[in-house]
C-alpha cells in the first residue's frame, strides 16, 4: 500500500510539471506572436509571389511560403511537420481556394482560430473554371485585391502601405492587360489543343478556341487509341496549335503535332520560379511573346491567302 501511495504522488507530481511546462511554452508562443513580426504564410508560388508584392517594404512583416517554389500545383501536396509548424506561428494564411489546396480540411481542424483567406473564390465563382485563375490576369488581379484587403483588416496600421503597394502591382498588372489586348486582336479565333487545364484561363483571355482541354500532370498519359482520337480532332477542327508546359503533356503534344503537322508551343504554367516580386510579370509577358511570336506569322499568312 505504501508504495502505490509514493507511486501515486509521483505520477500526479510529474502531471503537474507536464502542465506546468505545456502552459509556459504556450504562454511564450503567445507572446512571440504578440509582441513578434506579423507571421504571414502562403500556400504556394502564384500566391507567394502575390504577397511579395502586396507586403513590399512593409515594416513588421515575416512573409514565408509553404512549399517549396519548385513543387508545383498542390493537388497532392502532403503537409510536412515543419509546414504545420510554420502554420501553428501564423497570424494569416494566404491560399489559392477552389480546392486547390487539399489539405486545408487538416489545418482547419488543427488551428481553428488560423485566418484563412482564399484569395481566390470569388472569381472562380464567377469563372466557373478550374482553380489555375492566375493564369487570367482579371484573375490575378482579383487575388491581389483580396489580398490587400485581408492584410489591412488583419494590420490596419499598415493598411495605406498595403493599398499603395496594390495600385502600383495592378498598373504593372494593366501593362499586360494592353498588351494581351493588342495580341488578341491578331490571333482570336485560332483553335488550339490545350494539354494543361491552367491555359483555358489564357486561351479565353486571347479569344482564342480550344477544342479540347485536357488535365494533364505525372501519373495521366493517353493511349494509342486516344493520341489518334485527339489528332483526327485536331484535322477536322483545324486546329493547328498544341499548348503545354513542359511536364508531361509535352510527350504526346509532341506525338500529335507529328500527326497533324502542327505546332507545339510550350508554356509557362507559373506554378514554379524565381522568388522576386517580378517574377510572374516576367512569366507571364514571356507566354505573351511566345505566343505572339508563334501564332500572328501563321495568321498573317492565313490573311493574306484569304485575300
Amino acid at each position: 500500500m505504501k508504495n502505490k501511495y509514493i507511486f501515486l504522488m509521483v505520477t500526479m507530481f510529474v502531471i503537474a510539471i507536464s502542465g506546468i511546462i505545456f502552459v509556459n511554452r504556450e504562454g511564450t508562443k503567445r507572446e512571440q506572436s504578440t509582441e513578434g513580426k506579423l507571421q504571414v504564410v502562403t500556400s504556394f508560388y502564384p500566391v507567394y509571389i502575390g504577397a511579395l508584392n502586396i507586403t513590399d517594404q512593409v515594416e513588421g512583416i515575416t512573409l514565408t511560403n509553404l512549399a517549396k517554389p519548385t513543387t508545383g500545383c498542390l493537388h497532392d501536396y502532403q503537409l510536412s511537420t515543419e509546414d504545420m509548424v510554420r502554420l501553428g506561428e501564423a497570424d494569416i494564411f494566404l491560399i489559392n481556394g477552389g480546392g486547390m489546396e487539399s489539405f486545408m480540411e487538416e489545418v482547419a481542424g488543427q488551428y481553428p482560430k488560423l485566418p484563412i483567406i482564399e484569395t481566390g473564390s470569388a472569381y472562380l465563382a464567377e469563372a466557373n473554371k478550374n482553380t489555375h485563375i492566375w493564369l487570367s490576369l482579371d484573375g490575378y488581379a482579383s487575388q491581389m485585391e483580396v489580398m490587400e484587403k485581408a492584410l489591412s483588416e488583419i494590420d490596419p496600421d499598415n493598411r495605406y502601405a498595403y493599398r499603395e503597394n496594390l495600385g502600383i502591382y495592378l498598373e504593372e498588372l494593366d501593362r499586360l492587360k494592353i498588351k494581351a489586348e493588342e495580341l488578341s486582336k491578331k490571333i482570336e479565333g485560332i483553335k488550339v489543343i490545350l494539354f494543361h487545364e491552367g491555359f483555358e484561363y489564357l486561351a479565353d483571355m486571347l479569344e482564342m478556341e480550344a477544342v479540347a482541354v485536357l488535365d494533364m500532370d505525372e501519373d495521366t498519359g493517353l493511349n494509342a487509341g486516344e493520341l489518334s482520337d485527339l489528332a483526327e480532332l485536331a484535322k477536322k477542327e483545324g486546329a493547328v496549335y498544341l499548348l503545354c508546359d513542359s511536364g508531361s503533356g509535352k510527350t504526346a503534344a509532341d506525338t500529335i503535332a507529328g500527326e497533324i503537322n502542327g505546332e507545339v508551343i510550350v508554356l509557362d504554367p507559373l506554378t514554379s520560379g524565381a522568388s522576386e516580386k517580378t517574377a510572374y510579370l516576367t512569366a507571364m509577358e514571356n507566354n505573351l511573346n511566345i505566343l505572339g511570336n508563334s501564332m500572328t506569322a501563321y495568321q498573317e499568312e492565313k490573311n493574306e491567302q484569304g485575300a
